[in-house]
C-alpha cells in the first residue's frame, strides 16, 4: 500500500483539514507518510505517521485557486 502515494503528493485527511504535501514515505511496513502544510497563520507544520488509509490524493488542477 506505500505506494498509493510518493513524495510531493498533495493529499487531505479523509476527516477534512487542510492539504498537506507528502514529505516522506515510510520505507517500512507500517504504511505511514510524513506531510508538511502551512497553518493559516503561515506556520509550517509537520504531520508525522499519518496512516495512509486516512488520506484521500488532492485531485491536481490546472489554476491556482
Amino acid at each position: 500500500m506505500k505506494d498509493k502515494f510518493k513524495v510531493g503528493d498533495v493529499v487531505r485527511l479523509k476527516s477534512g483539514g487542510p492539504k498537506m504535501t507528502v514529505y516522506h514515505v515510510a520505507s517500512d511496513d507500517t504504511d505511514t507518510v510524513i506531510t508538511q502544510y502551512f497553518t493559516d497563520d503561515n506556520f509550517l507544520r509537520e504531520a508525522r505517521d499519518i496512516k495512509i488509509v486516512m488520506l484521500d490524493l488532492v485531485k491536481k488542477c490546472d489554476k491556482y485557486v
